[in-house]
């Protein structure tokens, strides 16, 4: 009983920091995973001749997810009376992936220095995507390595009984004939 109840207390210690670690994850792997084709989309929105918000605004209202979510959070903001680029900064801090901190420290930048937005907006989107084809290659160099225990663990003991278990079976009736 003295055992359950330390593991019981431990779980409710520990239980609500791993779901909220695991749910800030998930929401940051989301937001990753969106994330290149967004850019894809407001770089084509400017380069029509939208400004950066008024993009900003297109990309939240036509696409889904949790990423859209903080595209009209930021345009909230900004409505609200933060200027865009603190507004955008406050995304960075709500969503610390790189890919976010990069686009964010490139767009503060270029409007800083009032600079044109197509060329660092294509530049971001390229970036980005290049991130994720790294990422996913990554992932997928990852698979064999994953698969190689519980490989030896199923696969291995199931191929020794078949393999090994005839010969065992013909040494142990050779054995009980002599």
């Amino acid at each position: 009983a003295a055992i359950l109840a330390a593991v019981s207390a431990t779980a409710v210690v520990f239980a609500p920091r791993y779901l909220a670690m695991r749910r800030k994850t998930e929401r940051l792997r989301a937001i990753d995973r969106d994330f290149p084709e967004t850019l894809d989309l407001l770089c084509i929105c400017v380069e029509a001749g939208l400004g950066l918000q008024a993009g900003l605004n297109h990309v939240a209202e036509n696409t889904d997810g949790l990423l859209a979510q903080e595209w009209r959070r930021v345009l909230n903001d900004v409505r609200l009376g933060a200027s865009l680029s603190r507004s955008l900064t406050s995304f960075a801090e709500r969503c610390p992936t790189p890919a976010v901190r990069h686009f964010v420290a490139a767009v503060n930048q270029a409007s800083e220095l009032g600079l044109s937005m197509v060329p660092v907006l294509r530049a971001q989107a390229a970036h980005a995507r290049e991130s994720r084809r790294l990422s996913i290659s990554e992932q997928a160099h990852k698979i064999p390595i994953k698969v190689l225990f519980p490989l030896i663990l199923c696969l291995l003991p199931a191929l020794m009984i078949v393999v090994v278990g005839p010969a065992g079976l013909a040494i142990v009736d050779q054995l009980h004939a002599t």
